[in-house]
């Protein structure tokens, strides 16, 4: 929320306020009023019988001590009920004064102010009006230490464009590792931070009410906003991908590590992607290290599925990157070509068993393989190629083979907050190394 709102919010919530103090003080003059109508009466029929009863005391020549106690109480129960009355009256009219007071002084606003003006300043500080409700947004993301480490963790850019559309939000963060964010993460299945949830009255928004109802999904009373939809990075996933027995793998799929990367033949960036990937886990032992390809083709790439095919039905001959590398290699060849024609071509290039691979491609067996790495990819929030785990560690975008030679040593070393200063030293000096050398190519 602005800081307009909650000023405006403010007075709102103090003219309901004064409002119901005005009416409760009324309401206990009246009773009060009527509560000393009933004693003056009680006085005058007591002052009666007195009278009385004082005719025959002056017979004897005395007044009791009781009605002298009695008239002495009397009294005093006057001056408290109008003493109650001018001090409640003091309350319902001294907010007048205080309202008063501030406006005359400029530290606060008339209700006539707030309800015809849009915009108010004061000093230094502009509110503007706004005729929707205030919304109360969690962000579910990491703490403010983990945070120096995951910079798609920080939201403040995210919230501040998001503003532009919703901008009666009230932001709280909720640290995913807190009791509050471990059972939001349980209640709502959240598989990446971070994670964005609106409270119903999004619904009142003409945001909502417009374009952005598809962008939120409700759920327990909350409406969860779809951040991949939006084009949001993830900051860290939550589940990593499981490697199953028909995935491609180079390696042991027992290694402790697995770098698990979801990519797209038809992607432009992906073949030098796919080449940094398998020099990287080169420099570890099969026990330590596995290379797992998933495939995401993308709905514009028209031949991308059609090529994740061709390497599946060459996986059945054990040539998944062997065909791998042809199809990246070759990519300007296929890429705008239609039908299968083309990936057949490429059996015979590498020796398979053409009648076996045309089968697989004609008939569509690897197609439900494909299927499943997609659905895969939908489910923990991957929508872009490439996209590479390395453990519970996550790149977007081409990485380096040297960047991803850290990230490995980094998850066998068990230290997942902070890269080995000796790699990541190593790191930056051969990349400033080749950065020279294409310089001078140039």
């Amino acid at each position: 929320m602005s800081k307009k709102k909650k000023k405006n919010g403010g007075h709102a919530k103090k003219e309901i306020i004064e409002s119901n103090v005005k009416k409760e003080a009324m309401k206990k003059e009246d009773s009060l009023k009527t509560e000393m109508k009933k004693r003056e009466e009680e006085i005058k029929v007591n002052a009666v019988s007195k009278e009385e009863v004082k005719s025959e005391e002056e017979i004897v020549g005395q007044t009791t001590l009781s009605e002298l106690d009695e008239k002495t109480e009397n009294q005093k129960t006057i001056k408290n009920l109008v003493s109650a009355v001018i001090l409640l009256s003091g309350i319902a009219v001294g907010s007048f004064f205080v309202d008063i007071v501030q406006f005359m002084s400029g530290d606060g606003f008339s209700k006539r102010a707030l309800d015809n003006s849009e915009v108010l300043v004061a000093g230094d500080r502009t509110w503007v009006a706004f005729n929707e409700p205030a919304i109360d947004v969690k962000v579910l993301t990491v703490s403010e230490e983990e945070m120096k480490n995951c910079k798609n963790c920080d939201t403040k850019e995210v919230l501040l464009w998001l503003r532009d559309y919703i901008p009666t939000m009230v932001v709280n963060n909720v640290d995913a590792e807190s009791e509050e964010g471990k059972a939001m993460i349980e209640a709502y299945e959240i598989k990446s931070l971070p994670a964005f949830f609106f409270s119903e009255e999004i619904e009142q928004t003409k945001f909502f009410q417009g374009e952005g109802r598809v962008v939120f999904a409700e759920k327990n009373d909350s409406f969860m906003l779809n951040a991949a939809g939006l084009g949001i990075p993830v900051g860290k996933y939550l589940q990593t991908p499981e490697v199953g027995e028909t995935d491609a793998i180079l390696g042991n799929k027992e290694a402790k590590v697995k770098v698990v990367v979801f990519s797209d033949f038809q992607c432009p960036y992906c073949g030098e992607h796919f080449k940094n990937a398998k020099e990287a886990v080169k420099g570890f032992s099969e026990e330590e290290v596995a290379l797992v390809y998933k495939d995401l083709p993308l709905n514009f790439h028209l031949q991308g599925k059609n090529a994740a095919m061709a390497a599946r039905c060459s996986q059945d001959q054990e040539k998944f990157w062997e065909m791998g590398e042809l199809l990246y290699s070759s990519q300007k060849d296929w890429q705008d070509t239609e039908g299968i024609a083309q990936f057949k071509k490429y059996a015979r290039e590498l020796k398979l068993d053409t009648f076996k691979f045309n089968k697989c491609m004609d008939d569509r067996s690897a197609e439900a393989l494909v299927d499943e790495d997609l659905a895969q990819a939908k489910e923990i929030g991957v929508t872009g190629t490439p996209a590479t785990f390395v453990g519970t560690q996550f790149a977007s975008g081409v990485v380096t083979a040297l960047e991803i030679k850290a990230m490995i040593q980094n998850e066998l070393d068990g230290d997942i907050d902070e890269m080995d200063a000796d790699i990541l030293e190593d790191v930056s000096s051969e990349m400033e190394e080749e950065t020279e050398e294409e310089v001078k190519v140039q």
